[in-house]
C-alpha cells in the first residue's frame, strides 16, 4: 500500500519537475527570443506520455478501491467526484495543450497556457494526495487489521 502511494506520489513529482523544465525554457526562450519553437517534441511527447500511464496507474490502483468504499462513505464518494472530475479535466487541458503547442496563435499565449496547466495541475496533485491518497491509506490499514 505504501509503495503504490509512494509511486504515485514520485510520478507527481516527476510530472511537475517535467512541466516546471519547460515552462523555464518557454520564458527563456521569449525572454532571447530566440524563435518559435518552444521545446523539442520529445519533452511534449514524454509529458503526454507520463501523465496518461500516471492516470490509468492511479485509476486501478487508487481509485478502484477508492470507488469500491465510497458505497459506504457519503463524504468519499463527494470527494472522489468533485477531485474525480477535476483531475480529470486537468489532465484533458494539459493533453489539449501539449498536443496543439505546434498550432498555438502565440508564444505568449502558448505560454499563458502552459503556465495555467502547470499551476492547476499542481493544485490537483496537492488535493489528491491530501484527500485521496489519504482516505485510500486510511481504507487499506483497516483492511489489513482486519
Amino acid at each position: 500500500m505504501k509503495n503504490c502511494i509512494d509511486e504515485l506520489k514520485k510520478e507527481h513529482t516527476q510530472i511537475i519537475s517535467l512541466l516546471s523544465d519547460i515552462i523555464k525554457v518557454m520564458i527563456s526562450q521569449m525572454e532571447d527570443n530566440s524563435g518559435d519553437e518552444f521545446f523539442p517534441d520529445d519533452k511534449f511527447r514524454e509529458l503526454r506520455t507520463i501523465l496518461t500511464e500516471h492516470v490509468h496507474k492511479e485509476h486501478d490502483k487508487i481509485f478502484s478501491v477508492l470507488r469500491e468504499n465510497s458505497a459506504h462513505n457519503e463524504l468519499l464518494m463527494k470527494n472522489m467526484t468533485i477531485l474525480g472530475r477535476d483531475i480529470e479535466k486537468v489532465t484533458e487541458n494539459a493533453v489539449k495543450v501539449v498536443d496543439n503547442y505546434k498550432t498555438k496563435q502565440s508564444n505568449v499565449d502558448y505560454a499563458r497556457a502552459f503556465g495555467k496547466i502547470f499551476i492547476d495541475m499542481g493544485a490537483a496533485i496537492r488535493r489528491e494526495e491530501d484527500i485521496l491518497f489519504d482516505e485510500y491509506a486510511k481504507i487499506k490499514e483497516e483492511a489489513e487489521s482486519n
